[in-house]
């Protein structure tokens, strides 16, 4: 996990597996706060019956 799951928000997919998160970056976050994202699948056929993608950073502007 990158770098460690400290919450977690399940959201709906469409039938091709895409989900889209929309927003702003809130008026009080600090300039270069960092938030990294990662996603988990369902995945049969890997470890534990899943799979994950590349770790995401977002640096705030």
């Amino acid at each position: 996990m990158v770098p460690a799951a400290t919450l977690l928000i399940p959201l709906p997919t469409s039938a091709g597996g895409l989900a889209a998160i929309h927003g702003n970056w809130s008026v009080g976050i600090s300039p270069g706060t960092e938030l990294w994202l990662q996603s988990w699948i369902v995945d049969p056929s890997g470890p534990q019956g899943f799979a994950a993608s590349n770790g995401l950073l977002c640096k705030a502007p």
